[in-house]
């Protein structure tokens, strides 16, 4: 139960309460004016923090008590009350899996269907891209062809461009088939042949759950020429949850 007391509590100090063994109540003064605590939900947490009294009467909203002992006490567990509010405030800011989702924030993993309308992959229509961007810009990403040929995955950055709309270029490494077995039987294999770059606008769904976007990708050869094999996509994407 979480009453305040402003009658009896000078400088509009909070009294918690709540029910204890053999008809005793546990008190504490806090510092702040407006926090709600719901009794027996998370009561137990506090258990350490209070000092139990006995009321003089039934009801502890008679009770009167020596002001210049609770300020004593106050003062002891000040630092103590301070880190359990915010500890209840960050949990009540939570979901039951301890991760608060942002409807308007990219962060997280996805996964999309990716479909190129022109360039070299344009024939490709089962194509899919994991994506996992980071609070701090920057993003990762890998598709179910990267082993043909074998590529790392695309590394980049992102940014929010207005409310729901972001844009993430990110860039990866290609390779060239080796001319004959011989070449990787003597140590080759799949070597450098350039890179590709992409450009996405992404457009976030209102409840933060998924996304569509167009991409702009280019290919460069070796020595950063622009090359052959380049084209325009669209994707549809969903975040990765438990």
């Amino acid at each position: 139960i979480v009453r305040k007391l402003t009658a009896k509590a000078p400088r509009r100090q909070v009294f918690i309460w709540e029910k204890a063994p053999r008809g005793t109540y546990f008190k504490k003064l806090g510092a702040l004016e407006s926090w709600c605590l719901p009794a027996g939900r998370q009561g137990f947490l506090l258990s350490g923090l209070f000092n139990w009294v006995s009321p003089r009467k039934k009801s502890p909203l008679n009770q009167h008590f020596n002001i210049s002992n609770l300020r004593r006490s106050t003062r002891r567990m000040k630092n103590k009350t301070v880190m359990m509010l915010i500890l209840f405030g960050s949990l009540l800011g939570t979901d039951c899996s301890g991760v608060k989702e942002d409807s308007d924030s990219l962060v997280g993993a996805w996964r999309g269907k990716v479909q190129f309308t022109s360039g070299a992959f344009a024939s490709v229509k089962d194509l899919e891209f994991m994506y996992v961007f980071n609070a701090g810009g920057t993003m990762t990403e890998s598709s179910n062809y990267d082993g043909a040929p074998p590529v790392p995955p695309a590394y980049g950055v992102w940014r929010k461009l207005g409310p729901g709309q972001f844009e993430a270029k990110y860039e990866f490494y290609s390779t060239k088939p080796p001319a004959s077995f011989d070449e990787i039987a003597k140590g080759g294999g799949w070597m450098p042949a350039g890179h590709g770059v992409l450009l996405e606008k992404i457009l976030l769904s209102k409840d933060g759950r998924s996304f569509t976007s167009t991409t702009k990708y280019e290919a460069f050869d070796q020595a950063g020429n622009l090359a052959e094999g380049g084209g325009e996509a669209e994707t549809k994407a969903e975040r990765m949850r438990f």
